[in-house]
């Protein structure tokens, strides 16, 4: 057996965990910037939604809509992969 084929064998054995943490990466690396804008809207008061957007990304940049991710990414992966 190649390294190449125990990695596929590995990851095709684990499909079940490898896709629920992939669907909850991916749900949370969407679903993110939107929380925290709501957030923000919450806690100041701006006009619009489009306007918190713009403020908040000419501000900080795009990595600021994503302040704060590293825990519930880890929390979301756990607990998808576990049910």
């Amino acid at each position: 057996m190649t390294a190449s084929t125990g990695w596929k064998m590995t990851l095709y054995e684990n499909r079940t965990l490898a896709s629920a943490i992939t669907a909850a990466v991916s749900g949370m690396l969407v679903g993110y910037p939107f929380d925290s804008l709501k957030t923000r809207m919450q806690t100041h008061h701006y006009p619009s939604l489009l306007a918190c957007a713009r403020r908040s990304i000419a501000e900080e940049g795009v990595r600021g809509l994503y302040r704060g991710l590293v825990p519930p990414l880890l929390t979301a992966s756990a607990a998808k992969s576990l049910s």
